[in-house]
């Protein structure tokens, strides 16, 4: 498979499109076939080595911490998955075809439907977003950019007044809610 590797160097590491062996799920681990990833900045401190990263069974360092795709296989001792299903997780070698996660941290797409919400309405500034968006079951999408939002039909609790810190006039204090 193909991997973003981290390749060390006098400024922590280069990044390197490498051919890595194909990662194995072990014991409670799922094999995830990559369809989508972020970029953080853990990654980028992770480049620099200043983040911790973990070799994979080539020795080498797979960038990326976040990943999205399915369920390609389960290694033993994995519930509630299936290969097939569309799942979320937080891993090491997000940049990759392939990756293992530990079945307890992937999370089902879309993770709002799995934990029952009702309905699910999503917020951008593009329509081509909120179009991206409908695949993955959101209800209704609302283009920022259009108007005015519609009235919500909750309300946050009112929150305190932010309060200038004693030690910079710049800079106010978190608000407490």
């Amino acid at each position: 498979m193909k991997a973003m590797v981290i390749a060390k160097d006098e400024g922590g590491g280069t990044l390197a499109w490498r051919d890595v062996p194909d990662p194995t799920p072990g014991p409670g681990e799922i094999l995830l076939r990559i369809r989508a990833t972020g970029l953080n900045r853990a990654d980028l401190f992770q480049r620099q080595g200043a983040y911790p990263a973990r070799a994979g069974a080539s020795g080498l360092v797979i960038a990326g911490l976040e990943a999205a795709g399915e369920v390609a296989a389960l290694g033993p001792g994995v519930t509630g998955l299936a290969v097939g299903d569309r799942v979320m997780a937080m891993c090491a070698g997000g940049y990759a075809e392939l990756t293992t996660v530990h079945h307890r941290v992937a999370v089902a797409i879309p993770i709002a439907k799995v934990m029952g919400a009702g309905r699910v309405l999503a917020t951008s500034t593009s329509d081509a977003k909120l179009e991206a968006l409908a695949p993955l079951g959101i209800d209704r999408g609302i283009n920022t950019q259009r108007g005015r939002l519609p009235t919500p039909c909750w309300r946050r609790p009112r929150a305190r007044a932010w309060t200038s810190s004693s030690t910079t006039s710049a800079r106010a204090s978190s608000p407490t809610i």
